[in-house]
């Protein structure tokens, strides 16, 4: 079982996923004032893929990135937090 959900049958394989899915973002994504990188920024609609290799670059602390960002952040402390829970009990 991890966290809210019961429907896992090897939750360590998932849980060190989300760890390291965690670390991953916090080491090169993340700066160590908060700021964001590498979220591509809100497009249009093209059916040029040269527009969506040129132009459509990332932008620093998009909104597209900051809200996913956050929850991620959430959800990786909130399983910690459970397991934490698990073994003091």
């Amino acid at each position: 079982m991890t966290g809210q959900s019961s429907y896992l049958d090897d939750a360590d394989r998932y849980v060190r996923s989300v760890h390291r899915g965690w670390e991953g973002l916090k080491n090169e994504c993340i700066d160590k004032f908060g700021n964001v990188y590498g979220v591509c920024r809100g497009s249009g609609y093209s059916y040029s893929a040269l527009y969506y290799k040129n132009e459509l670059t990332w932008q620093l602390n998009d909104t597209h990135g900051i809200g996913i960002v956050l929850l991620a952040g959430i959800e990786a402390l909130r399983l910690r937090e459970f397991f934490s829970s698990q073994t003091t009990q």
